[in-house]
């Protein structure tokens, strides 16, 4: 399991971007033999990590954290990194013969065009040879047998204190007591008792999790963007608003995908923040550290902009004529939704991306401080926090007095609205990213970077059932009409039986999904990093006729799959990593 957002859970966000670049020093050196790796002091330099002599020629690995893509500000930052190394080499005596970019994530089409026509101006006029290792080289390099104790030690999961061991949680149908209490229970499976445990009947078999054809559902629509799709639409009589990779916000009919209008919102940053639509105005969040924008829902004119907040990767909430927002400058403010003025602000300890909740006059969000809050909504006085293991960027769910929520410490929890008592954890076999828990009846559903689909009764946090998919689990959960509709990394969109956790129906877009969907008028939307936008009915699929061929139904299949792009295979259940045996499956 290569999830390069374990930096985060590792490090913190403030520490993510030096713990890849140790990773990558190691990594280099894993590969590069007996190599003179020198890690050099940040400044004038321009190096991460280096081979070669400083006498005479030299390689330079430059490591970039970015983990969203690579948009303009990314770009800026790329040539001046490579500026500030070749300077280096000029001032200090040496002779830069290669210059490696490392980042943890892919390019899309206009980037690439970018990159490779900067790349070639740069060799001719500085005579550097310019390599890439974006997320599939460095997944390919860290698969190598020389890498595996590089691999094993960042990427293997967990426990909480940092000792390494393959883990899965505690399931109910084991002797284990239900998790009314901050229970971490967690057991470390060996190659023979995994094999065991599958014999058993305890873990699902690889050729269980992959095997077996599923219906495939063609969209109603699709709209094409042109760059890539991390935001969730939102839906509001007839209309899908939507921003993308680029900075623009979309609305599009709902019926039938034809755009009604775009327009900036702020800089060139990208949007992945939920939007936000109340009455005639349409509120969407921008990373460029501009704040929030207002728009007019029937032109896109913007009609006011608070920008005294940092990046915004939240979701926005309103209530009571005010809209609540996280920022990366570790704060949420809440400000008047028709003029745009600060009603009032919070600090915390960490950046906030967590799209906040409001419910019975208090609102809720999880920081990476790693604790979870509840203030006033209406004046930001503190009221309560609740410690978890480590980062929080999932959202809460308040229903019932409780208030649901995953950590990055694998946790989901259920915590006493007014008093933040836990009622109840139940572990994941990993962290959970972005995922926000959507209630339904008596069941919480959420997902999670081991690639699994969770359905936990809402009041004892026992497990109803869970489902591995292909990929790693970014996205939240949308239920409706008795399906669970979610998106992966392995670039699939899918539709759960909400009882049963049995797979309905799936859709193969072209790169991963960390879109959560939306549904609406008996549809469901969802974006991709393909730089599209679907709509798929949620109406029954018609069944098969007797004796169809094969090419009707999709098929789920081990490793790469049709419109998967790229992407590494989706991630198994923990336990099947820990046979050697299958890891050759697996992988």
């Amino acid at each position: 399991m290569i999830t390069f957002a374990s930096h985060q859970a590792r490090a913190g966000m403030a520490g993510a971007s030096e713990d890849f670049e140790q990773m990558l020093g190691l990594l280099v050196r894993a590969t590069s033999g007996d190599a003179n790796l020198v890690f050099a002091n940040p400044g004038d330099w321009g190096i991460d990590v280096l081979v070669g002599d400083l006498r005479g020629q030299v390689t330079v690995w430059q490591a970039k954290y970015f983990t969203r893509g690579v948009v303009r500000r990314q770009q800026a930052q790329i040539a001046e990194s490579f500026a500030s190394a070749l300077g280096a080499s000029a001032r200090h005596g040496y002779v830069m013969g290669r210059w490696v970019l490392c980042i943890p994530a892919s390019m899309d089409g206009p980037t690439t065009q970018w990159w490779q026509a900067w790349k070639i101006v740069q060799q001719r006029d500085a005579g550097v040879v310019i390599d890439l290792w974006d997320e599939t080289r460095l997944r390919e390099l860290l698969l190598m047998p020389e890498a595996a104790n590089v691999r094993r030690h960042y990427y293997n999961p967990y426990l909480h204190d940092g000792r390494p061991g393959l883990l899965v949680p505690a399931e109910r149908d084991l002797t284990v007591p239900r998790h009314r209490h901050r229970i971490r229970r967690r057991t470390v499976i060996t190659a023979a008792a995994a094999a065991a445990a599958s014999a058993a009947g305890l873990l699902p078999a690889a050729r269980d999790v992959f095997s077996g054809s599923f219906p495939v559902r063609q969209p109603a629509w699709t709209f094409p963007t042109g760059v890539y799709i991390a935001c969730t639409p939102v839906v509001a009589d007839g209309v899908v608003y939507v921003g993308d990779g680029g900075g623009l916000v979309h609305a599009l009919d709902a019926a039938s995908g034809t755009r009604r209008w775009v327009a900036r919102a702020g800089g060139t940053e990208s949007i992945f923040g939920r939007p936000l639509v109340t009455g005639d105005t349409v509120y969407v969040g921008s990373s460029d550290k501009r704040g929030i924008h207002a728009l007019d829902t029937a032109s896109g004119r913007v009609r006011w902009s608070y920008s005294q907040a940092g990046a915004v990767y939240s979701g926005i909430t309103a209530g009571k004529g005010l809209v609540y927002f996280g920022s990366q400058d570790r704060r949420v403010y809440a400000v008047d939704a028709v003029t745009g003025h600060r009603r009032w602000l919070y600090r915390t300890g960490g950046d906030v991306q967590s799209t906040p909740a409001v419910a019975g006059g208090q609102v809720y969000f999880g920081s990476e401080d790693h604790f979870v809050y509840a203030l006033d909504a209406a004046t930001g006085q503190f009221r309560w926090k609740a410690a978890t293991g480590t980062f929080i960027l999932s959202g809460p769910a308040v229903v019932g007095g409780r208030v649901y929520i995953g950590s990055g410490d694998h946790n989901v929890y259920a915590l006493d609205a007014v008093t933040s008592g836990i009622k109840w954890t139940y572990p994941t076999s990993a962290w959970i990213w972005f995922s926000s828990p959507a209630v339904a009846g008596d069941t919480v559903y959420i997902g999670s970077t081991d690639g699994k689909v969770y359905a936990l009764d809402a009041a004892s946090g026992h497990l109803h059932w869970s489902r591995v998919l292909g990929g790693e689990i970014a996205g939240s959960p949308a239920v409706s009409g008795g399906e669970v509709y979610i998106g992966s990394t392995d670039g699939k969109v899918y539709a759960l039986d909400a009882a049963t956790g049995g797979i309905k129906w799936v859709y193969p877009t072209r790169r991963a999904i960390q879109s959560s969907p939306a549904v609406a008028g008996g549809k469901v939307y969802i974006g991709s990093e393909d730089g599209n936008i679907y709509a798929f009915s949620t109406s029954p699929l018609p069944r098969p006729p007797r004796g169809a061929p094969p090419r009707q139904r999709g098929r789920l299949a081990r490793g790469k799959t049709a419109g998967s792009g790229s992407r590494q295979p989706g991630l198994m259940a923990s336990a099947l990593y820990a046979a050697p045996a299958l890891r050759s499956l697996a992988s």
